[in-house]
């Protein structure tokens, strides 16, 4: 190897000798190779780009990546306007709550969408809900009614007087003022029940009459909410088949 980087330099220094002076010298041999380590860096630098193999261009990726963006004013008046003009064209919402929770949320909502889904937990334990489910071993309705009440049409003609008898209590503190109360909804005698117009009156009463006909002795009517005992009438007339009373009641 010595030996042929001898007489390798021995050749580049007799060609250039000769050469004339317009004539450039040929490269030198790199370092490496003819073993001298005087030889320049700039030499060393251009020899190896020169043997090293040349890089390939990394291939181009086959996904798009798009990005768009949109600016929006929150609330936007059009939409709110076109909603509340035609709610049965509104947006779909869920809502997982008890019956009391968002109740003015959903009669405010009501005017505004018409594909609102309400997800109830009827274990309610307070009140006649707790009354009913002990003596009927049935789901918790008061929650149910409260939230049927909310969604209600409420200028619809007739739904004002249904939605005061549904929210009407029997009296709280003397049980004996509380029948005297159901007797005279059950003849239709109440105030509240007269109000109703027919045939709705006569369906609820029907109802009402289911419950108080299978009302055990020790039932508590203090504080019982007519709608809840209504629903429970309807629960009872239908095989205990709680889809169907809340249909029934609902488009009542």
């Amino acid at each position: 190897t010595y030996m042929l980087a001898f007489l390798g330099r021995e050749a580049t220094r007799q060609v250039t000798a000769v050469m004339p002076s317009s004539v450039s010298a040929p490269p030198k041999m790199p370092s490496r190779l003819r073993g001298d380590s005087t030889f320049s860096d700039s030499a060393d630098r251009q020899a190896s780009s020169i043997v090293q193999p040349r890089q390939q261009a990394p291939a181009p990726s086959s996904e798009t990546f798009v990005s768009v963006s949109r600016r929006v004013r929150i609330p936007d008046s059009i939409r709110v306007a076109r909603c509340r003009r035609l709610p049965e064209y509104g947006p779909s919402v869920v809502f997982f709550s008890g019956g009391s929770a968002i109740r003015e949320l959903s009669r405010a909502l009501k005017n505004y969408t018409h594909n609102s889904v309400h997800l109830i937990t009827p274990f309610d334990s307070g009140g006649s809900s707790a009354e009913i489910r002990r003596c009927y071993d049935m789901l918790s309705v008061g929650d149910l009614r409260n939230r049927l009440l909310a969604l209600s049409d409420e200028s619809a003609l007739g739904n004002p007087e249904v939605i005061r008898l549904f929210s009407h209590r029997l009296d709280k503190a003397h049980t004996g003022v509380a029948q005297s109360e159901l007797v005279d909804l059950l003849a239709g005698r109440h105030g509240l029940a007269s109000a109703v117009s027919m045939p709705q009156r006569s369906i609820f009463l029907s109802h009402l009459r289911w419950f108080a006909n299978r009302m055990p002795s020790d039932f508590d009517l203090r504080g019982a909410s007519i709608g809840n005992l209504i629903i429970t009438g309807c629960f009872l007339e239908h095989d205990r088949d709680i889809v169907t009373a809340i249909y029934l009641i609902h488009k009542l």
